[in-house]
């Protein structure tokens, strides 16, 4: 079997918020609330982001008030462990080889979505979603964690207001 072709998502950085398109429709809006928490909306449901702690940080996504995701204490000096409601889990993998990714892993070890500076044409994200994972709500939570702890990357590296992201 052959892997799905891949799809382009275009962000759009602003001042407070960030934009996710795909073929030019709008997929979702993370929107920085005065509190900390970031906020979108994807499938008809309310969403918010927050994390909490200094030591031992912990994210939490909630839908329509709902927890529907939250990080897990790994222990020391490893990656938290991403937990979902429906008990599906995540890991998350750091590098900087040779610049700054972060990827996310399903309970097997497969990379399922990464977000990756990447300097062809310029520096620039690059987002891979594996093929056999479908823009839902699944992958919008990611994209939502991913930019909560990769935007500092995203808006402190990129230099543009426009990122191309390769989604597979």
């Amino acid at each position: 079997m052959g892997t799905a072709a891949p799809t382009y998502l275009r962000w759009v950085l602003h001042t407070g918020r960030a934009q996710v398109f795909h073929r030019d429709q709008p997929v979702v809006e993370f929107v920085d609330a005065a509190n900390g928490e970031k906020r979108f909306t994807f499938g008809g449901h309310a969403y918010s982001l927050r994390t909490s702690g200094i030591w031992k940080p912990r994210t939490m996504i909630q839908r329509d008030g709902t927890e529907v995701l939250h990080t897990v204490d790994a222990g020391a000096f490893k990656q938290p462990r991403i937990a979902l409601a429906d008990g599906t889990s995540y890991s998350t993998q750091w590098s900087n080889k040779p610049l700054a990714k972060l990827a996310f892993r399903d309970a097997t070890g497969k990379e399922v979505l990464s977000l990756r500076l990447a300097t062809e044409s310029g520096v620039h994200i690059e987002t891979l979603l594996a093929g056999d994972m479908p823009l839902d709500e699944r992958a919008v939570l990611l994209l939502a964690l991913g930019y909560e702890h990769f935007g500092g990357v995203m808006r402190g590296d990129s230099g543009a207001d426009d990122l191309l992201l390769l989604v597979g």
